[in-house]
Parts: structure tokens; C-alpha cells; sequence
């Protein structure tokens, strides 16, 4: 500050110039004092092995059992009064403890369709139902590109059925889905979550599933919309239960990439239990649904939509690829045209996608001025400075249209190409019924 006067550049010297208060303002601000008396003994924060006993009663009353599970806390479940009398500092009321259930082998009637014959009989007690939940098994979150393997219905609390696509004794997934197709396009009610992506999944099958829909994921959103809308987050929050992760069975802790490679044994106890949650779920949300006044917008508007936007996602939108490439090939032209311009405006060729290099183009060979920096100190060269610099030279307005024109190109026209389903030569986008809460 007291050499400001001295400073070569103009910017800098008039700006240390007018700001020398907040320049020393800046510095006091920011320096730590280790002057002062905070009235502690520091060795009183030194880091001690946790209460084990406490930080397990902890846990459980708030439900951290990640965390517990991530610090290795697997002591036994503490009664409520044994907490009172251990910790008189824990002073939470959430109510009586509820243990977290989960898949319980015993409790549960889960079973695996293996022969055509079983199918048959069972697609027939299916017909007879009024009401069932759905779910599907595939190799990939993407229905338009995934291949099935396998289906699980739910009429019934802790009951369910696997069908897995083929089945144990070679019955051909075509086979399969011939005797459940009548039964899936009849307009018997079908419960789910994220109904959608086994809808665009069957009908990538040759099944339209049809009917009214009770989609939990959708009625969740409805009632609580801030709140995550996955199978696993909803069901632990509404029936405090804890579902079998698909983490266990594939993923980057397994072996495994897609459900094809689980067998049918270890694959139909996560399979039930989805199609079995759903409908626990569905009796749940309906009562909250009626609570809130929603249930009439989500039986005659949320739930019919799905229908639509299955049907309009599986047409998907037509794209003539040759006009793209076409239109590609002539801004790659275009781009070439305003790059030479560039390069002999400046003297040199240089990656105009640089900012380092452009900058050293811009104030350092052509010495325009620095409008602003960046947060590392650097002349920035963001959109709103080369606006300003077009006026002082040809270059800056040149580079604005070289990255208009370069991400037209590259977001756009080659990116829409590669988005095309080779299959249908259509784009399939996805729309997504629980994403934005306000508008």
C-alpha cells in the first residue's frame, strides 16, 4: 500500500489507490488471533475413544444405522429406559422406539414360478385378482434398450411370486409372456413404483399393459414432494422398512454387472420383495393421498398420465440423421472459415478453446485492457468481456461466434445423432413425473 504509487500497471495502482481501507479492512478480517482467551484448556479437546454404549443408544433413537454400521457399532439394542438412566443428556422425543423391519425369510411367502405348467396355474389365480402389484427385472435402467428377466406380483401383504424370464425348465421368455400377456392387458388395477419403466419395458416385449395404475413413487411425490421418491428411501420412511439394496446382488461391490447374472435363487427374494412393497405401499399412501386431497388428482390426472408418457416415450421423435450430418458438415465449415480469421487477426494459430491462450492473445500480444479475473487471478475471458473487448477489436467478437457456433455443433447436432435408437432410428427421451416440486 505505501508503494501503490510505484505499481506499473494503471488498474492496479489506482485500484490499491482508491481501496487501501478495504484492503486493510481485508487483511484484519482474515487473520487468525491467537491472542485471545476463549477460556478453555485445549487439551480438553483432544479427540478420545467415542462411549460406545452411548453413541449406540444415540444411533438408534435418531436411526443413524449407516453410520453406526461405517464405525462398526453392532451392540445390542438398548431398552429406552436403560437409556434414560445411562445418559441423562440425551434429551430427544421421537416417540417410542419401532425397530427397522426387514426381509425376514420366515415371516414372508415368497415363491418361484419354474415350470410352464405352474405359470399357467398361476396366471390364473392372477386373472381372478382385482387388484395386484408389478415389477420387472432387467439388465438396464434404459427399458428401450434392456432385455427382461424376469416379473414379480404382489395381491397380497408378504406374499409374492417370481417369474423369471426364461424360466428354469427353458419355458422361452416369448412362452412366458404369451400366458402373462392377456393377464397384464386386462384392465385389472396394477400397482408399482415407477410403473412407467416396466410399462416402456413390456411393450419393448410385445405386451401393452393396460388398465388403471396405482404408481407409488408418483403418490409419494404427491404427498411429500421435497422428499426422495426411490423405492428404498420411500419405503423406510412410510412403513419403516428396510429393503434388500440392489447393491448386494450388482454393482461395483459384486462381481455381477446386470440381474441376467444372479441366480433365479438369489434374485427372486429381491424381486418379491419389491412387487410385495409396492403394494404395503400402495394401502399406506392411498390414506395419505385422501389426507391431503390429492387422491382425486392423482386417480384422475397423475396416474392416467402414465399411460401417456409411456405411449409417448416408447414412440419416441423421428430424426433424419443425413439432414444433421448435413447441417454438422457445413457449421464444421463455418468454423474453419472464422478460425483462419482468427489466426491471421492474431498473427499466429493458437486453441482458441483456451482461455489461457486466447487470453495471452488478447492482453498480452494485442494489450487490450483486463476487464475482470477470475478467482485464481487470471484475465478472464468469459462471454460478458468479450462483448465488452468487441468494440477495441475484431478478435473478441469473432471468438463468441467460433464458441456459439462450436456448441451448436458439438450439444447439438452431433450429440442428437448419437442419442438415436438404432432399432427405431428414433429419439426416445424420458419424462419425469417426480422431478421439479415448484414451477
Amino acid at each position: 500500500i505505501e508503494h501503490a504509487d510505484d505499481l506499473s500497471g494503471k488498474r492496479a495502482r489506482e485500484g490499491m489507490q482508491e481501496h487501501a481501507e478495504d484492503a486493510r479492512l481485508s487483511k484484519r478480517l482474515v487473520r487468525i488471533r491467537t491472542d485471545l482467551d476463549v477460556g478453555l484448556d485445549w487439551h480438553q479437546l483432544r479427540r478420545e475413544e467415542p462411549d460406545e454404549k452411548k453413541l449406540i443408544a444415540l444411533f438408534q433413537e435418531l436411526e443413524f444405522e449407516s453410520l453406526a454400521d461405517r464405525l462398526d457399532l453392532d451392540g445390542e439394542t438398548i431398552s429406552t429406559d436403560e437409556q434414560e438412566d445411562e445418559d441423562e443428556d440425551l434429551d430427544f422425543d421421537f416417540g417410542p422406539y419401532e425397530e427397522v423391519q426387514k426381509l425376514d425369510p420366515d415371516a414372508v411367502d415368497y415363491d418361484v414360478m419354474e415350470t410352464e405348467a405352474e405359470l399357467r396355474a398361476f396366471a390364473d389365480r392372477l386373472q381372478e385378482q382385482d387388484r395386484y402389484a408389478i415389477d420387472t427385472e432387467a439388465t438396464s435402467k434404459e427399458p428401450m434398450f434392456a432385455d427382461l428377466v424376469g416379473l414379480s406380483f404382489s395381491w397380497k401383504a408378504k406374499t409374492a411370486t417370481y417369474v423369471p424370464t426364461p424360466l428354469p425348465d427353458d419355458t422361452p421368455t416369448d412362452a412366458v409372456l404369451d400366458v402373462l400377456a392377456p393377464v397384464l392387458e386386462a384392465e385389472t388395477e396394477k400397482v408399482g413404483h415407477n410403473l412407467k419403466y416396466d410399462l416402456l419395458l413390456l411393450k419393448q416385449h410385445g405386451v401393452a399393459v393396460a388398465g388403471p395404475l396405482f404408481d407409488t413413487m408418483v403418490a409419494h411425490y404427491l404427498v411429500a414432494p421435497e422428499q426422495n421418491h426411490n423405492l428404498g428411501d420411500v419405503s423406510r420412511g412410510v412403513l419403516n422398512y428396510k429393503m434388500v439394496p440392489i447393491s448386494e446382488l450388482i454393482g461395483e461391490d459384486s462381481d455381477r454387472d446386470t440381474m441376467r447374472e444372479v441366480d433365479v435363487e438369489e434374485a427372486a427374494p429381491y424381486a418379491c420383495e419389491d412387487a410385495d412393497i409396492a403394494l404395503r405401499l400402495a394401502g399406506e399412501l392411498e390414506g395419505q393421498l385422501e389426507d391431503g386431497n390429492v387422491l382425486d388428482i392423482a386417480r384422475d390426472m397423475e396416474f392416467p398420465l402414465i399411460h401417456v408418457l409411456a405411449a409417448m416415450e416408447h414412440t419416441g421423435i423421428r430424426l433424419d440423421t443425413d439432414v444433421l450430418d448435413e447441417i454438422s458438415e457445413g457449421l464444421e465449415e463455418r468454423l474453419e472459415e472464422i478460425e483462419t480469421e482468427i489466426y491471421d487477426l492474431a498473427g499466429e494459430e493458437f486453441n482458441i478453446n483456451s482461455p489461457q491462450q486466447l487470453a495471452e492473445i488478447l492482453f498480452e500480444k494485442l494489450d487490450l485492457p483486463v476487464v475482470t479475473k477470475t478467482p485464481t487471478g487470471k484475465p478472464s475471458t468469459k462471454e460478458s468481456v468479450l462483448q465488452e473487448l468487441s468494440t477495441d477489436h475484431e478478435i473478441p467478437g469473432l471468438v463468441l461466434d467460433w464458441r456459439s457456433t462450436y456448441k451448436l455443433k458439438s450439444t447439438y447436432l452431433d450429440s442428437l445423432g448419437e442419442l438415436v435408437n438404432p432399432e427405431t432410428g428414433r429419439l426416445h427421451t424420458s419424462f419425469n413425473q417426480t422431478r421439479t416440486a415448484t414451477g
